[in-house]
């Protein structure tokens, strides 16, 4: 992987992130209401813990 996809892909994250920011009490709030959405949450919890990690 390049620098350039690196960037185009860090930067395309990080759009994404601050749009999720945004939703993210409404993403919550509409989760929480069923189980799979918060099996969900938390295997993405999970996963991302791992992946920092893995740093």
């Amino acid at each position: 992987m390049s620098i350039n996809d690196f960037t185009f892909f860090y930067a395309s994250l990080t759009r994404f992130m601050l749009n999720f920011n945004q939703f993210k009490q409404l993403l919550l709030k509409f989760l929480s209401f069923s189980d799979i959405g918060c099996q969900i949450l938390w295997l993405i919890r999970k996963y991302r813990i791992r992946w920092f990690s893995r740093k």
